[in-house]
């Protein structure tokens, strides 16, 4: 194991922000697990294109629609 001799400059500034941003990776991974898991449960039985809001259109019906 290594110690970091906190007189060295820049020593410690490099702890903690070794610590800050460790704690904010945490944070970020976190938050990501949370949306995803919440989201799973919450569209779990709700089809995919009422979660976001598609419209269904058949291949013929978009083929004969005239070019704006």
């Amino acid at each position: 194991m290594t110690f970091v001799n906190v007189d060295e400059p820049y020593a410690q500034w490099t702890v903690t922000h070794t610590i800050v941003f460790s704690m904010l990776g945490a944070a970020t991974v976190a938050a990501f697990v949370w949306w995803f898991w919440y989201f799973r449960w919450t569209w779990e039985d709700t089809p995919i294109e009422e979660v976001f809001a598609l419209e269904v259109v058949a291949p013929e019906a978009s083929a004969s629609a005239p070019e704006p």
